[in-house]
């Protein structure tokens, strides 16, 4: 069918409009028309550079986790007195028999962040989320080689940038061996 001399199957920059599954390499659009692949070095370009750019996105997660444990230690220093043998003991939670006494209720001291560090933490999130949704409209591409390469790009990326070391907080419970269980992850 043509409409103003333009056929219904390909637009005026060569590029084919595929919205079902498909594993079209060359002649393939993605994200906009003007994302046409002519060469089967720009497929493989294409590919490495959306691999590329969601192990990005793991990244700038990490990023984001690193900046909060970074404010955590400055609140911290700044609350223990920049004494560094205060500070580390501290952040183990030990209560003592939580589960079962609710006349001792522990006190707990919130941290909330300053304003700058709520809009650099936002604006952190404000681009993950970003780039996110950009890979989800390249995704609606709906080519197969192109979706394998953002899955294995977020499996690497989680592997290399989740490696996070925790510290365990330990929970006296009162048991009749003493021994300690643990409660949770401090971060």
């Amino acid at each position: 069918m043509d409409m103003d001399g333009m056929s219904m199957s390909t637009t005026s920059t060569g590029c084919d409009p595929v919205n079902f599954w498909n594993w079209v390499t060359v002649g393939s659009c993605l994200l906009a028309s003007s994302w046409n692949v002519n060469t089967k070095g720009q497929f493989a370009g294409t590919c490495i550079g959306v691999f590329c750019f969601v192990l990005i996105i793991e990244f700038l997660d990490r990023i984001k986790r690193e900046y909060d444990r970074y404010l955590y230690r400055q609140w911290h220093w700044t609350t223990a007195g920049g004494k560094t043998e205060e500070f580390l003991p501290s952040m183990e939670l030990v209560l003592p028999n939580p589960i079962f006494s609710f006349s001792h209720s522990p006190a707990f001291v919130y941290y909330r962040p300053s304003i700058f560090a709520q809009v650099v933490r936002t604006g952190l999130y404000l681009v993950q989320y970003i780039g996110i949704y950009i890979v989800m409209l390249i995704a609606m591409s709906y080519n197969g080689y192109v979706i394998i390469m953002i899955f294995s790009g977020g499996l690497v990326g989680y592997f290399l940038f989740s490696a996070d070391v925790f510290k365990p907080a330990v929970c006296e419970i009162g048991t009749e061996s003493g021994s300690p269980l643990i409660g949770g992850f401090i971060f």
